[in-house]
């Protein structure tokens, strides 16, 4: 009886232990929750060692690979970002303006091949004649070896014969070595001693030569230089098949207008491996006296050239190329030199080639970057992709050249031309077309027709003024060049409320923000503008600028 009421009383205590626990437990939920993941698990499992808790599996990040296309990596494509600290005060009174834009060296918006079918307007059918690159080959066949003749021994009359003479065997005929054949140095070939990795073809303005891999961009070096120097046959520096050499040939060709001497084709000799020996270049007739050739060529160009560069924009320049050369030049099916700049500039009479190479030519001197565009429109064409501002924008200025002129084809975009316009070979690679601040020339006539709005008594001195100071902003940017620079100057509040309208719009962008960018050749820009109301009521402006 004695042992059982210790018992009683053993188990009366653990019992009320047992309900304080809990009651403290039921007062402290975190500690319930942490008791509760020792029993159980965070699945709700209850852990053992026999049982190992289900181990928790993080799902992975989904990440965007990047797009890989063999597209030219080389254009930069400017984006105008209003900056985060930009504000606006109505009073116009110590407002912030910071503004910056990037460059994206690394990546182009691809052109994307269609398989529309393509329709050919009436007015412009059969205002083509583009021929393409034409290579001819020639199969340099190694010569077999043949056996050396082995004389036969003539018997000698006033001999004797000797009857117990064992007669000698016939010796057996041996074939003689032949040694490897190796070319020997050509005094026509290229001998120009030059280091080819020393050229340098700037991205935006050479866009084909980019399309290559490195021995390819070796190669085109080295045609290059031989092109310039008029030699007609080139070794190439390793043996590489006939198709890479033809990509190659084009990417030259299409590059440089300035070789109006040379021929759309040439020769390859190659071996029965389809490795190519030797490459020979053809030139056409100017390439006999080139120093006039390239005297008339200059003079009739830099007539263009010295009008255009009177204007302030490079699209007023792009413009008054595209109207100059439709005003000139006719389109002649029979054209002579009609796949040359020449043709058009110097003969006045070209196909679509030659439209496309003048226009070619005349940007790259006014600086900016236009490319040689070829495909199909009902029938073999070249027509042009420029770049204005940070946009590219299809130009085909042969049919363009209609009766009455006109601007359908001007500055569109790739979708504007999908029913008409299909890139071919290298052309494929160029970036795709789909600027839209001056895709077509009435929607930027409608606006300067707008801006006349502007131009009423009470608003044309102010409206003059904020002009010259987009074009003093300009100035600045561009005479400094990269690094960080300061400035500041004062204006009346009135001005000083109307630049604050016109960051807070974005309209900077436009007026010379991305232009001045883009012709320091930065990788990045900021601007910071700062106004600060004066005793007197002007305003204080500073502007810092930095670029990468």
């Amino acid at each position: 009886m004695k042992h059982l009421k210790k018992v009683f009383y053993v188990v009366a205590c653990c019992l009320l232990a047992l309900c304080i626990f809990i009651l403290v437990i039921a007062l402290n939920p975190p500690m319930s929750e942490e008791i509760a993941n020792m029993l159980y698990g965070e699945g709700g499992m209850l852990v053992s060692e026999e049982t190992p808790a289900p181990e928790e599996t993080e799902e992975p990040a989904v990440t965007e690979e990047p797009v890989v296309t063999d597209s030219p990596i080389m254009t930069p494509i400017p984006l105008f970002t209003p900056g985060p600290e930009a504000t606006y005060d109505p009073d116009a009174r110590g407002a912030v303006y910071v503004v910056t834009t990037t460059m994206n060296r690394d990546v182009i918006t691809p052109y994307v091949e269609t398989n529309d079918y393509i329709v050919v307007p009436e007015a412009v059918s059969g205002l083509g004649g583009y021929v393409p690159i034409d290579v001819e080959m020639t199969v340099q066949v190694k010569p077999s070896p043949t056996p050396t003749p082995v004389p036969t021994p003539t018997a000698d009359p006033n001999m004797t014969p000797n009857p117990d003479a064992t007669p000698s065997p016939t010796p057996t005929p041996t074939a003689t070595p032949v040694p490897t054949a190796t070319a020997s140095p050509d005094p026509e070939a290229n001998l120009i001693e030059l280091e080819y990795e020393d050229l340098y073809f700037e991205p935006l303005y050479y866009p084909y030569y980019h399309v290559l891999d490195t021995r390819e961009q070796v190669l085109y070096n080295q045609l290059y230089v031989n092109i310039a120097e008029l030699r007609k046959k080139v070794i190439p520096y390793a043996e590489l098949p006939s198709s890479v050499v033809k990509n190659v040939f084009e990417a030259v060709y299409n590059d440089h207008p300035e070789f109006f001497y040379l021929e759309n084709s040439f020769e390859c000799t190659v071996d029965e491996d389809s490795r190519v020996a030797a490459i020979t270049l053809k030139y056409n007739e100017l390439a006999d006296d080139l120093t006039a050739a390239k005297k008339t060529f200059d003079l009739r160009a830099g007539e263009i050239l010295d009008e255009a560069k009177k204007l302030d924009g490079n699209f007023e320049k792009e413009k008054f190329v595209h109207d100059k050369l439709k005003e000139l030049v006719s389109y002649s099916e029979g054209a002579d030199l009609s796949q040359t700049a020449y043709s058009a500039l110097v003969n006045k009479e070209t196909v679509c080639a030659g439209y496309a190479r003048a226009f070619q030519y005349l940007m790259q001197q006014l600086d900016i970057p236009c490319y040689y565009c070829t495909g199909y429109s009902g029938m073999n064409h070249a027509w042009n992709i420029v770049y204005l501002y940070g946009d590219y924008y299809n130009v085909d200025v042969t049919w363009d050249d209609t009766d009455p002129a006109a601007y359908d084809y001007f500055n569109r975009t790739d979708d504007d031309l999908r029913k008409t316009h299909q890139r071919k070979n290298l052309s494929v690679y160029l970036p795709a077309c789909l600027g839209m601040t001056y895709r077509d020339l009435a929607e930027v006539e409608n606006t300067e027709e707008e801006d006349d709005f502007w131009t009423k008594e009470e608003e044309e001195p102010l409206e003059k003024e904020l002009s010259l100071y987009y074009d003093t902003c300009y100035e600045r940017i561009v005479e400094n060049g990269m690094g960080t620079k300061e400035y500041v100057d004062v204006y009346s509040a009135d001005m000083w409320k109307r630049i604050c309208e016109v960051y807070e719009s974005g309209q900077i962008s436009e007026a010379f923000f991305t232009r001045a960018f883009h012709t320091t050749g930065g990788s990045s820009m900021a601007m910071r503008v700062q106004g600060q109301v004066q005793e007197n009521g002007t305003y204080k402006v500073t502007h810092t600028i930095v670029i990468d």
